[in-house]
């Protein structure tokens, strides 16, 4: 009985190490942070080296193209409101409305820096799917 057993068990491990599938052969980028850092194999890619990697395929370059579309707009709304921001709070004892060019300045372009960031980050992480699947391929 006990030698059946071992048997068994033996050509089951066997069936499993003979079926077992291997990691890619080639590296994927890695997405941690929700899509804020990136990583091929355990070395953390700096924009440049991702804008690279990501070129390589032409769907992949598509929505990259259209992260770079949407994200520099998006930067300069939001680094104006934040710019304004800072402006408004130092001039609050000065002021007496609170509705100043400044404020309103902050909130429009947070208002509209945001939801283009967040388009952004959506074509960006599509972006490096698409990138992992040709390369699967």
């Amino acid at each position: 009985m006990c030698r059946i057993t071992f048997f068994v068990v033996l050509f089951f491990l066997a069936a499993a190490g003979a079926h077992a599938q291997d990691g890619p052969a080639v590296d994927t980028i890695r997405m941690d942070r929700g899509g804020d850092r990136f990583y091929l194999a355990d070395h953390k890619l700096r924009p440049s080296e991702l804008s690279t990697l990501l070129a390589a395929y032409p769907s992949s370059a598509y929505e990259l193209k259209q992260y770079r579309k949407r994200a520099t707009p998006g930067t300069l709304f939001l680094l104006t409101g934040i710019t304004a921001g800072v402006i408004a709070l130092t001039r609050l004892s000065k002021d007496k409305q609170f509705f100043t060019p400044y404020t309103i300045t902050l909130f429009v372009g947070d208002a509209v820096g945001i939801p283009l960031m967040i388009a952004a980050k959506k074509h960006l992480k599509k972006s490096v799917r698409l990138y992992n699947t040709e390369l699967l391929r």
